[in-house]
C-alpha cells in the first residue's frame, strides 16, 4: 500500500493486480484462507473489497495485526 496506494480521504486504494491463487503462494497459504482472511478484514471495517481493488480503512489495525 506504501509503494503502490494513492491516499484517499477515506484510505488507502490499492489496485491489485494479483489474484487470490496468487497472493496466497506469496504468503505460502490457501486460496480459501486468503479469501476468508480478506473477508474477515472486510467484515472488521479494516479493508472495503471492490474487485481486484482494495481500500485499507484502517492502517493502524492492520499494522498492529501485522505485528503479532
Amino acid at each position: 500500500a506504501e509503494e503502490r496506494g494513492t491516499r484517499t480521504d477515506d484510505g488507502i486504494a490499492v489496485d491489485l493486480k494479483l489474484s487470490q491463487e496468487t497472493l496466497a503462494r506469496m504468503v505460502g497459504g490457501s486460496r480459501p484462507t486468503v479469501n476468508q482472511i480478506l473477508k474477515d478484514f472486510e467484515q472488521r471495517g479494516y479493508v472495503e473489497l471492490e474487485g481486484r481493488r482494495l481500500k485499507i480503512k484502517e492502517e493502524s489495525a492492520l499494522k498492529r495485526r501485522s505485528a503479532q
